[in-house]
Formats: C-alpha cells, sequence, structure tokens
C-alpha cells in the first residue's frame, strides 16, 4: 500500500516554512505519492496517510485550541521536521510535540544531537535543492553585490552598521523587516515566493547574522534561499552547516570579519564564481530534496497504524494555551524576532519635568534671538542681516544636486561634514552652507575649507542673528540651483556613494517627493545601529518620526508644500517630521534606498535627544496641524 502524506498548515504559518512546505509536497508527488496540503484542520487519522508538519510550534498551536485529544491523534501518525535550535524560543514547543510524535526530524545534525540528548529518538531531515526554490539564474546580470534579509534585532543592526564602511561601496539591499509575514499576516519589506527569488536571482553575496547573540546555529533556510538560486552565502560563524563546508561552499566568520569578507569576495570575481558553482551543485546533484522525501516515506511506511497509549517521556504535550502565541513572538532560524525589532523614531512618554526643561529651552532660546536681533538693529542698523560669500566655481558650476549645511556652533565637527562632501561621487554637487549666527568660529572654519577647495562650487551664508534650523534650512533651499537637495546636517557625513544612490532613485521614480536611506548611527565609541531602516508607509508616519533629516528632497514639491514649518516649538528634529507629514497630506510619498548612505552621529546635545522630550505634547500639536492625514490614518486628533 502506497502511503500518502498530508502536509500540514495554518493561516498563522510563516511564509517561509510555506514556501519549504510546498517545496517538499512537490517533491513528494514527484517521487509518487499522494500529497495534500491541509489548511487550518487536523486531518483524520488514517491508516493509508502520514501528517507532515514544518516547523511544529508554528503550525500546531493554531490547530489545537479546544482539541488537545485531537491533536494528540493526529501526531501519533505524524512525521515533524524541526527547523529549531535549544536557544530559540520554539525549541521547547517542538520538543513538547515531539515526544508524541509518531517520528521526529531535525533540519540539522546538532538538533538532532540536542533531541536525542533528551530521550527522543531524532533523525536527520537533510534540507536540499528543488526548483520551486529556486534556480540559478537565467543568466541576467548579478547587479546586487549584498542582500541582507530578516527581522531587524538589535544586535543584527549594530553588526550591520560596523559594516557600512564597506557595503556603502557596493550595491546592497538591506531588509531590516518587523518580523516574518504569513499566509494572513502582511509584513512591511518582507518579501516571498517569486519576487524572493527575482531578487536572489540578481544578487551575489547573501550576508546572514544572527538574530541574539544566544543563536550559533546554521540558518538552513535562509542558506538554501541563497544557494538553490545562485548567490553566495557569507555567514556568521554557525554550528551544524555540514555537508556544506566553510571556504568551499560559502564564507563563514566573526562579526568583526564579515566585512572583510564581502570585500575581498566581491574584488575576486573568480573565487565568488568558484564558491557559487561548488554550492549550487552540491545542493542540486548530492542533495536534492526528493532524496530527503524517500526518507520520509520509509518513515511514514513504519509509522505504528493504531494510535499508541502515551509514551513515557518526560516532556508532556505542550499546553496550546502557552505556546500559541500571535506569529511576530514565534522564532525559528530564518530569523524571526518582531519582539525585538526597534522601529525608528521616538516613541513612549517621557516625564512632565522632561516637558518643563524643554520649553524652558525653547523660550530662552527665543527670547536670545528676540534680544540678538534688537541689539543688531540698534547697534548697527545699516548693516546686512546676511553676508553671502561664494567659491569661484560656483559662476559656472550646474550641480545635479545642492547640497544645504546649516550650522550653529559646530565648528569642531563642520570640517568632516563638507569633506564627505567633496567625496561624493557619481553625481555633481554644490554645497550651500547657512552658518546660524555661530559664536564658536565655525564660519571661519567653513571659509578656510571654501579657501582650500577653490573647486568645489561652495556658498556661505552668515547669519548676523540666529533664526532657527528651520528658516536656516529654508533660506539654504532658496539659494539651491539644482532640482534636487540633500539635507546633512553639520554634525554628520554622508558616504561617498550616498547622494548619488538617492540621486538615482529619484531619477527612478519621478512620483516621489524624496529618497532616503539606512543610516548608521555612530559615537565616540564607534557604531551604535541603524536608523531608518523602515520603508515609507503613511500608517507608520502617523505613528513616529522615523525618518531622519538626512535625505534628498525635490526642490519642486519641496516649494509646493512651503518648505520647512517655521514654529520655534518644532525644532530639533520635529521640524523633518513636519515636513514629511506636509509631503504625505498632499499625496506625495518618499522612495526608501536600502542602502546605508551616511552616519548620524550621536552625542549629548544632539537632536535626536532633544526630540524625545515632551513628546505627546509635540504629536499633539502636529496631529491638529495635519488634521485631515491623521483621521484618515485612524490616529485620534
Amino acid at each position: 500500500m502506497t502511503i500518502g502524506f498530508d502536509i500540514l498548515l495554518s493561516s498563522h504559518t510563516r511564509l517561509p516554512v510555506v514556501e519549504l512546505s510546498r517545496a517538499i509536497a512537490a517533491a513528494l508527488r514527484e517521487a509518487g505519492s499522494d500529497t495534500r496540503l491541509v489548511h487550518d484542520r487536523l486531518p483524520a487519522v488514517r491508516a493509508d496517510r502520514a501528517t507532515v508538519v514544518i516547523s511544529p510550534h508554528d503550525v500546531l498551536p493554531h490547530l489545537a485550541i479546544g482539541d488537545r485529544k485531537g491533536l494528540s491523534a493526529a501526531l501519533t501518525r505524524s512525521v515533524l521536521v524541526c527547523c529549531e535550535h535549544p536557544a530559540t524560543p520554539g525549541w521547547e514547543a517542538d520538543v513538547g510535540y515531539g515526544a508524541r510524535a509518531g517520528s521526529l526530524l531535525h533540519v540539522s545534525a546538532p538538533g538532532v544531537a540536542a533531541l536525542r540528548a533528551l530521550g527522543l529518538p531524532a533523525l536527520r531531515f537533510q534540507l536540499g535543492h528543488h526548483e520551486a526554490l529556486g534556480r540559478q539564474g537565467g543568466g541576467e546580470p548579478r547587479s546586487i553585490d549584498v542582500v541582507f534579509m530578516g527581522s531587524g534585532t538589535e544586535r543584527r543592526e549594530q553588526i550591520i552598521a560596523a559594516a557600512a564602511g564597506v557595503l556603502s561601496e557596493h550595491d546592497v539591499d538591506v531588509r531590516l523587516t518587523d518580523g516574518v509575514a504569513t499566509t494572513q499576516t502582511a509584513v512591511r519589506d518582507f518579501i516571498s515566493g517569486s519576487e524572493k527569488q527575482e531578487l536572489l536571482a540578481r544578487t551575489r553575496i547573501v550576508l546572514n547574522v544572527h538574530r541574539s547573540g544566544d543563536s550559533s546555529s546554521f540558518e538552513w533556510l535562509r542558506a538554501l534561499d541563497a544557494l538553490c538560486n545562485g548567490a553566495v552565502l557569507v555567514s556568521e560563524e554557525s554550528l551544524g552547516a555540514a555537508p556544506l563546508e566553510p571556504g568551499r561552499h560559502f564564507l563563514s566568520g566573526t562579526p568583526r570579519s564579515l566585512p572583510f569578507l564581502i570585500d575581498v569576495l566581491l574584488r575576486e570575481p573568480d573565487r565568488l564564481e568558484e564558491i557559487r558553482g561548488e554550492a549550487y551543485e552540491l545542493v542540486r546533484d548530492q542533495h536534492p530534496l526528493r532524496r530527503s522525501v524517500e526518507t520520509l516515506v520509509e518513515i511514514a511506511d513504519a509509522l505504528p497504524k493504531p494510535p499508541p497509549p502515551g509514551r513515557n517521556f518526560a516532556v508532556a504535550l505542550p499546553d496550546v494555551r502557552a505556546v500559541s502565541a500571535t506569529p511576530e513572538a514565534l522564532v525559528d532560524d530564518v530569523g524571526a524576532d518582531a519582539g525585538s525589532a526597534r522601529p525608528d523614531g521616538v516613541t513612549g512618554m517621557l516625564t512632565r519635568q522632561d516637558a518643563v526643561l524643554k520649553k524652558l529651552f525653547f523660550d530662552l532660546r527665543l527670547l536670545r534671538r528676540q534680544v540678538a536681533h534688537l541689539t543688531h538693529t540698534v547697534e548697527d542698523p545699516g548693516a546686512p542681516m546676511v553676508e553671502v560669500t561664494t567659491s569661484p566655481s560656483v559662476a559656472d558650476a550646474a550641480p545635479e544636486v545642492s547640497v544645504v549645511v546649516t550650522v550653529h556652533n559646530y565648528a569642531r565637527y563642520v570640517r568632516d561634514a563638507l569633506a564627505s562632501v567633496h567625496r561624493s561621487r557619481d553625481v555633481s554637487v554644490e554645497i550651500v552652507v547657512v552658518d546660524d549666527a555661530s559664536i564658536d568660529g565655525s564660519a571661519d572654519v567653513v571659509r578656510a575649507f571654501l579657501d582650500e577647495h577653490p573647486d568645489i562650487p561652495i556658498t556661505l551664508l552668515e547669519h548676523r542673528v540666529n533664526s532657527g534650523v528651520q528658516r536656516a534650512r529654508n533660506r539654504a533651499f532658496s539659494h539651491a540651483r539644482a532640482p534636487f537637495v540633500f539635507v546633512l546636517d553639520a554634525d554628520n557625513v554622508v558616504y561617498p556613494r550616498g547622494i548619488a544612490k538617492l540621486h538615482d532613485a529619484l531619477v527612478g521614480d519621478p512620483m516621489a517627493a524624496f529618497a532616503y536611506g539606512l543610516i548608521e548611527r555612530f559615537g565616540e565609541d564607534g557604531s551604535q545601529g541603524l536608523m531608518g531602516t523602515q520603508c515609507w508607509d503613511p500608517a507608520l508616519l502617523a505613528q513616529s518620526p522615523y525618518i531622519d533629516a538626512m535625505a534628498l528632497i525635490r526642490l519642486e514639491t519641496f516649494k509646493q508644500v512651503g518648505g520647512y514649518v517655521t514654529d520655534p516649538l518644532l525644532e530639533l528634529g520635529w521640524e523633518d517630521y513636519d515636513l514629511w507629514l506636509s509631503f504625505a497630506v498632499a499625496g506625495l510619498h518618499g522612495a526608501h534606498v536600502r542602502e546605508i548612505i551616511g552616519r548620524y552621529r550621536v552625542h549629548g546635545v544632539s537632536s535626536l535627544t532633544m526630540t524625545s522630550l515632551d513628546t505627546e505634547e509635540l504629536m499633539a500639536k502636529l496631529r491638529r496641524r495635519h488634521a485631515p492625514f491623521f483621521e484618515a490614518s485612524g490616529e485620534a486628533v
């Protein structure tokens, strides 16, 4: 008698598990077994059929609520294929289900060993190639150097940020998501199926970083995606990669060495091609998925026909109420961990004391501006409020991008900002600097830079009276001569290809008002993570200011919405948020570039520090100012 198979899925099954389940189903059918995918129900226990469950903790809790007896019966005729490891949250649930299953398999040798150490007779299920998972590629050029796809945990962001110097020199696609999509729940920036395969078919290297420091097991599902689509895997050191061999089928190293491995590999195309070929041939020829499903058929033939009495295992059937958490809280070695994902922007309420301090800060700043303006008017009424200095090359320049830099008492940083713009490649730029009445010699630093670089089109506008960042930026925009304007704060820097990458995005998306990318946060101790990891989403924008000022803005649309708001209470980061909201109200959008384009300096007086004060009051002000947008987004005004 030929055994048929029911492969179990639930509405909460994550899409990578769904894709693997479909590939296994296809391989079983090719082997001659009657195989069907069963959704959202426990199949009847039959002697001529066996149930296969991939990633049990991801499926069974949602099908067994209120039917523990049915679950126990189904498990006796089930083959469970586990992807979890002891350091991951789904491990204990899988162990509990495995204790009652007819047969238990794991995708890695360390996983098998860990299950056997608990007294469970586990076997290895070797993942391998199937055309449903991808092909090496149809000969199209691989235009993307590096791809990362995974949930945005703090550890991953820090490691990727530390590699920013290398990644910024190449064409990359970094997708740090809020979790993993399921059959019924979409996740921003998460791709699957043909879209994922098309991306990987254009990719040279897939980067893998463990979601946490406790994880050290080889992420087989991510590796399989890469290898089946002809990309080379560069992974953080892992256990359980066999039969893949580091150095031959993929590259492996410490977090610190990953950028070096990527850079060397991209500079040695012959070596890259050699590894790609070796890995693809291994999974296609020596470990095709059809061989593993032959093992499933043998195991299914040996399953006990009648449900046996309870086995004497110390681990009981999991309480479905305890393990039936939302999909976002369940983690497997695909790397989903929405609980540790960290959205950009400011969240949460701070103390009333913070609000009072911020109000005093702004009141004092406004008073100083008023006094300075009166003093200037009385003491030197004929002197201009703005003094203009230009470099010799300004007159003949025809820039593609105007870079605006506003500076107020940042003499120690502004040269670094200007030098970073000078290093820009693949796009012609001019620089417009507004010194907003600095008293620390910032304007002298800018003039010295202008004198040292007469070949760079630089315009320096010196305010005699401090006007605030909004008016300073608006003045800089009014002097911009290019159709696109890049905003760079005086204490930040842009990577050499950052402006060009944003420029390409705006040229390629004529309907976008601005383009923004990933930004490395850094301080005295080095990289501290990433900003700008999330794509344009009006619903997300209604919740928090997750997009930084460092962006390339289409000058035409900037004028269309009236530029930066000049309300003094909406300074220090809120003016950027207001601008993005103004674009959204006008029906415009931002183009998200999934590449690292610049560096944001974190220090005691950075705008990110001040922005977090008195969040609730300022959000309320913005909701009133843009009431139609927030009402349409379902946010209370």
